[in-house]
């Protein structure tokens, strides 16, 4: 019975990724869920173009290096399990993702690329 294409493209992964978080002078471990689109010849052409545009392999400043992840995480992720102070989702935009601490979003990045090459290493 052949598969329908919808079913091979419309697809979004789910991870968990372990983040600390500093509360009133405590550190704890917390799960966050993310769900991402997957990543496509298509996909990874423009991530790749946006990285290149970005001077992406250059050893780039904090700043620089924030950015290109914010755009990069802007296109791939679709939903984080966080909530705003009202308990409200928070949907992962350019403006949301770009106050969040950059260790987090690299450990986000770093367990997508983990979970789309698990033989590589990023």
């Amino acid at each position: 019975m052949p598969i329908k294409i919808g079913k091979l493209t419309g697809q979004v992964h789910r991870i968990a990724i372990k983040v600390q978080i500093e509360e009133n002078g405590e550190i704890t471990e917390e799960a966050l869920n993310v769900g991402f689109r997957p990543i496509t010849p298509k996909l990874l052409r423009e991530l790749t173009a946006l990285n290149n545009s970005n001077g992406n392999g250059n050893k780039k400043a904090p700043k620089e290096e924030k950015s290109g992840l914010v755009q990069e995480l802007a296109r791939l992720v679709v939903d984080l399990d966080a909530v705003d102070e009202s308990g409200q989702p928070v949907k992962p935009t350019e403006d949301i993702l770009d106050t969040i601490d950059l260790k987090v979003l690299r450990a986000i990045s770093t367990g997508i690329w983990a979970y789309t090459f698990p033989n590589e290493q990023t």
